[in-house]
């Protein structure tokens, strides 16, 4: 779980997701630290790029179909990954 920097209260990642991102705490706003949440979420853009180019210019079906399960299986690597950055980041409050 993510926890305020400022108070240590901790937020789930359902709480990160679902709610503004103010610690019920101490009230103050939160947010990631840039560096990081950037080098967290860079593959699954990349990755949910790769899967429209694939959907759009790969001509052989089977070929698609492949790529395709590969890239999914990407996806779900990066969402845990993602996942598991929520449960241990630490916010920034400003």
């Amino acid at each position: 779980m993510a926890y305020c920097t400022h108070c240590q209260h901790y937020m789930s990642p359902r709480d990160l997701i679902t709610k503004p991102m103010i610690c019920p705490g101490c009230g103050k706003k939160l947010r990631f630290d840039k560096k990081e949440y950037r080098a967290v979420t860079r593959p699954g853009i990349f990755t949910a790029l790769l899967i429209l180019f694939n959907t759009y210019y790969t001509p052989n079906p089977i070929y698609r179909a492949g790529i395709a399960i590969v890239l999914l299986i990407l996806w779900f690597v990066f969402f845990a990954r993602f996942i598991k950055y929520l449960k241990t980041a630490q916010m920034e409050a400003f």
